[in-house]
This record gives C-alpha cells, sequence and structure tokens, in this order.
C-alpha cells in the first residue's frame, strides 16, 4: 500500500495531501465582491482562477520533524486570523478563524496577539517542548516577553504562552502572504437590518 486515506488527508511516504473531496471550500473561493474591495479586470479575474487551481494541486504537506524547528507565521485582519505551520519554507499545516464583532473593536497588536494565542492553542502538541519561531507583521510584538503587560486580559493571555519556548521575527505584510489570504478570507456579512425575527 503506498497511501492511506486518515482524518481528510492522503498520507504517502512523500508527505500528506488533502484529500480531494475536502478542497470544495477553495474550489469555491469567491473574487472579493463587497464595496471595500477592489475591482478586478480580466486579467486579474483570469490570474485569481490559475492561482486558486495551482494551490488546490500544488500543497502536499510536509510530515512534522521534531528535530527541527518549526515556524508559526500569523495575520490578522478585522474579521478573522490566518496562522501557517510550516519547516523550511514546507507547509505542515493552514488555519484561519473567523472572529466576532469584537475582533473589529480591539488594536491590531490584540488582534496580532490573539493569532498568535490560536497558533499555539491549534498546535500545541507540535510546539510544546521545542523552539520555534514566530513570524508576525506587528513590529510591536517583537519584544513581548520583556514588555510590561498594562492590563490584566493583556497579562491572561501572555500566561497562555508560559511553558512554550520561541523567538518572536517581524516579517513585513508583503512576505506573508499566505496568512494575508486566510486572514482575508471574503465572509459575507448581513447588516442587522437585513434580518427579521419572528415573534416568539
Amino acid at each position: 500500500m503506498s497511501s492511506i486515506d486518515y482524518l481528510g488527508h492522503i498520507i504517502s511516504a512523500g508527505g500528506m495531501a488533502a484529500n480531494p473531496s475536502k478542497l470544495q471550500a477553495m474550489t469555491d473561493w469567491p473574487l472579493p465582491k463587497d464595496t471595500n474591495s477592489v475591482g478586478l479586470p480580466p486579467k486579474a479575474t483570469a490570474a485569481f482562477e490559475s492561482l486558486k487551481q495551482t494551490m488546490l494541486h500544488l500543497s502536499i504537506l510536509s510530515l512534522p520533524n521534531f528535530d527541527e524547528p518549526f515556524d508559526v507565521t500569523t495575520d490578522d485582519s478585522q474579521v478573522a486570523v490566518g496562522v501557517f505551520l510550516s519547516k523550511n519554507q514546507r507547509p505542515i499545516a493552514f488555519s484561519s478563524k473567523k472572529g466576532g464583532s469584537w475582533l473589529q473593536t480591539i488594536s491590531a497588536y490584540d488582534r496580532e496577539m490573539y493569532a498568535i494565542l490560536e497558533a499555539v492553542r491549534k498546535w500545541r502538541q507540535y510546539l510544546l517542548g521545542r523552539k520555534f519561531q514566530i513570524h508576525t507583521d506587528q513590529q510591536s510584538l517583537w519584544g513581548l516577553i520583556s514588555q510590561t503587560v498594562q492590563t490584566s486580559a493583556k497579562q491572561k493571555w501572555l500566561s497562555k504562552l508560559l511553558g512554550f519556548d520561541f523567538d518572536i521575527h517581524y516579517t513585513p505584510g508583503r512576505e506573508n502572504s499566505i496568512t494575508y489570504a486566510l486572514s482575508r478570507h471574503p465572509v459575507r456579512q448581513f447588516p442587522f437590518s437585513w434580518l427579521s425575527l419572528a415573534p416568539l
């Protein structure tokens, strides 16, 4: 047997690839259409579709090698956070999480901190007990561990990182294209005025 279908992945000696049946979300990924998005000319639309097809046939996830440090790359937006686990620039896992309306009310610093906490929570089994690198486009997080934390909420968030051995590196947003896309997946949002509730 050269490969096996396990938990939505096809696992082989070469690595781990998504089961094609699980890639529907990327296949259906829409072009930006809301008023805050940039309209795309036909060439850009074709490039977008080409990129989707490339991504659908590209990502063979690496199997983790615990003898080398992991890299965690994060990004945030006002609607979601995106995180990416890799090693030697080879992908191991991707994740994004939509935030509630509260995500729009907090600072970029706090949103990026939330993205880091999501990554550490999600991939704890890979990261705990091993040195790893965090890459963020929020430069003010660079000295996170040595910073004086002023609020109890931030102290609580910071306490969740205790026991982990990591360094934080500033990486400009233009170099975080994967997590940038994960944190900005178009999500259709309806104004409350469009909703009607049935009487009780």
